[in-house]
C-alpha cells in the first residue's frame, strides 16, 4: 500500500465527537464577522519594497557564468586548428633501425 493511502486511511479514521462538533458550529453562527475581531486575528503586514539587490545578486551571478563559459568556449575555438590533439606533431618520434647479419658458415675444403 502507498503512502497516500495509508495517511487517508489515518485520517478517515479521525471523528469529531458530535458535542464538539455542535459547540464549534454555534460559536461561528454567534461570530460578527464584520467587527474588529475578525482583523485582529489575521495581522496584515505592509508590502516592503522589493530588495533589488537580490536581483542584481542574481543578475551578476548569471553573468560571471556567462563570461566563463564564453571564454571558455573562445579558448577552444581558437586552440581547435591548432594540431594540439595529433601525438606526432608533439611528440618526437625516434625509429632506429637495427640490422641483422646472418654469418653463414661454409665447410672448409677437404685438402
Amino acid at each position: 500500500m502507498n503512502l497516500r493511502k495509508e495517511i487517508k486511511q489515518a485520517y478517515n479514521q479521525i471523528h469529531v465527537p458530535a458535542d464538539v462538533s455542535e459547540r464549534l458550529k454555534q460559536e461561528l453562527y454567534q461570530k460578527d464577522f464584520r467587527e474588529e475581531e475578525f482583523t485582529e486575528i489575521f495581522q496584515t503586514e505592509e508590502e516592503t519594497r522589493p530588495r533589488s539587490g537580490k536581483y542584481f545578486g542574481f543578475i551578476a551571478a548569471a553573468l560571471v557564468l556567462g563570461i566563463g563559459i564564453g571564454s571558455t568556449v573562445w579558448s577552444m575555438l581558437a586552440n581547435r586548428s591548432e594540431k594540439v590533439f595529433n601525438p606526432a606533431a608533439t611528440v618526437p618520434v625516434e625509429i632506429t633501425a637495427t640490422e641483422t647479419t646472418e654469418e653463414t658458415t661454409t665447410a672448409p675444403p677437404d685438402a
